[in-house]
C-alpha cells in the first residue's frame, strides 16, 4: 500500500465473515468478528451489484490488501456513523508490478 493511504486508516470498522445459509436462506456470520482500520469515504455512487441491480452505496472504504485479503462480498461491516451494511462491491487496487496495493469496498 502506498505510504500515503497507509496514513489515512484511521476508522476502525468491524468485519464480519460470512459462515452459510440456514435451510430459510437466512446468512449467518462467525461469531467473533474482526477489527480493522480502514479509511471512510461518505459519498453516494449508483452501482451495478453482481445481479445486475442498481443499488446505492453510501460510502467508500480503503483497506490495506493485506489486512482483509480474504474480504468476501457476502460479509458484513459496521461503520461508526453509517452502522451494519453489507458489501457491495469490493475492488483490488493492483501496482504495475503486480502487487495488490489496497482494496476499493463499497457499502
Amino acid at each position: 500500500m502506498f505510504p500515503t493511504l497507509k496514513s489515512w486508516l484511521k476508522h476502525q470498522i468491524y468485519w464480519e465473515k460470512f459462515q452459510s445459509v440456514d435451510g430459510y436462506g437466512n446468512p449467518s456470520y462467525e461469531e467473533e468478528g474482526t477489527y480493522i482500520y480502514g479509511f471512510v469515504e461518505l459519498i453516494t455512487r449508483f452501482y451495478l451489484n453482481a445481479n445486475g441491480e442498481q443499488v446505492i452505496s453510501q460510502a467508500t472504504i480503503y483497506f490495506n490488501g493485506d489486512d482483509c485479503s480474504d474480504m468476501s462480498v457476502k460479509d458484513k461491516l459496521t461503520v461508526t456513523g453509517i452502522g451494519r451494511k453489507s458489501i457491495i462491491s469490493i475492488n483490488s487496487i493492483i501496482t504495475p508490478r503486480g502487487i495488490l496495493s489496497h482494496k476499493e469496498v463499497l457499502i
